[in-house]
């Protein structure tokens, strides 16, 4: 095939760009890797830990291998089977937590049980909480509680047969029934991990550390000073509640109230003894990260390239080894993308 002066002078300043964008993130964050899942159609969740790839879209769950990217298995559908889950779409997407010896799929009113390559083992059923995380042999599990008229989210530790043991925290949450919603709000946000129980929520950067028996131990804390919300944030948010709410939006658009600030803390994300603290500032294009060990101690602040699916929700992305793992969708190429990033350290 010819290929004319024009064309090649085309050819080469895209080659160019792109060699400048790979140099740039070499310099800045180690050697970026892209692979390429064509057979990916949504993707909603993911977890990247025991070296492997959890990729969670609709009801089904594919594990991918971390050393090859090949697939290893796919499986899960709606239903009510052993091997199926039930999801209510938008607001409830499947959950996987992977420990050493198997992965943990929430779903509607039970949790599920697979091997780390998907075969299945068990299923608990379970309809007083959602979202349970293994804690030794009992959860930790989320729910909605009305005291006094109030509607708290909060957090419980659960015996095997998930009966409430102990409740960890309650913050009232971002909707009371008939005084509307109000966006912007610090939503919380619990994780399990090594038998301790992290819990973000309050008021500012701020993540406090419970024992196993639900004991307070200890607080990451650090300074900060919030994202005010624009006229811009402000639009970007009705336009993406009018998208996933279309049917009610109109109705319910009168109700809903939009914070002055964004809420501090984005999410919370583990890489084995290091806690990445996720804002919601940005900077050239990255988002703000705080460092912390797994004892609480403030490390080092850093910016790190996360692309967004719209101005307030980034892609699913995970750290694993000292990586950031993402899955982009690529508009032009209409395929998934994982790119993996090198995070540097001190």
């Amino acid at each position: 095939m010819h290929i004319n002066r024009k064309e090649k002078t085309k050819m080469g300043l895209r080659v160019l760009t792109v060699s400048c964008i790979l140099l740039v993130l070499h310099v800045s964050y180690g050697f970026s890797k892209m692979v390429t899942f064509p057979k990916l159609l949504k993707v909603e969740n993911l977890k990247v830990k025991c070296d492997r790839i959890f990729v969670v879209e609709g009801t089904s769950i594919s594990i991918y291998s971390l050393e090859d990217y090949k697939l290893i298995k796919k499986f899960g559908r709606m239903g009510d089977g052993p091997r199926e889950f039930k999801i209510n779409p938008p607001d409830y997407a499947l959950r996987i937590d992977a420990l050493p010896e198997y992965i943990l799929v929430n779903s509607i009113n039970k949790v599920s049980y697979f091997t780390l390559d998907g075969e299945f083992i068990k299923e608990k059923r379970a309809s007083i909480a959602y979202f349970f995380q293994p804690l030794g042999e009992n959860f930790v599990g989320e729910s909605f509680v009305q005291d006094e008229g109030v509607i708290y989210r909060a957090f419980h530790l659960y015996n095997p047969d998930f009966k409430r043991i102990k409740e960890i925290y309650r913050q009232k949450h971002i909707f009371q029934g008939g005084k509307g919603i109000i966006i912007g709000k610090e939503v919380p946000k619990c994780q399990v991990v090594k038998d301790l129980i992290f819990v973000s929520g309050k008021e500012g950067l701020v993540i406090d550390v419970y024992d196993k028996s639900g004991r307070l131990l200890h607080t990451f804390e650090q300074p900060y000073e919030k994202r005010k919300m624009t006229a811009k944030d402000e639009k970007a948010i009705h336009d993406l509640l009018k998208r996933e709410y279309k049917e009610v939006y109109e109705r319910l658009k009168s109700m809903i109230k939009i914070a002055p600030n964004f809420p501090v803390i984005g999410n919370f994300l583990f890489d084995n003894q290091y806690v990445y603290v996720s804002t919601n500032k940005e900077q050239d294009g990255k988002t703000e990260f705080f460092m912390f060990d797994d004892k609480g101690k403030f490390l080092e602040k850093i910016f790190i390239p996360i692309a967004k699916k719209d101005p307030l929700r980034p892609y699913p992305f995970d750290f694993y080894k000292g990586k950031l793992y993402q899955f982009i969708d690529n508009e032009d190429t209409d395929e998934w993308e994982l790119h993996i990033t090198d995070i540097p350290k001190k």
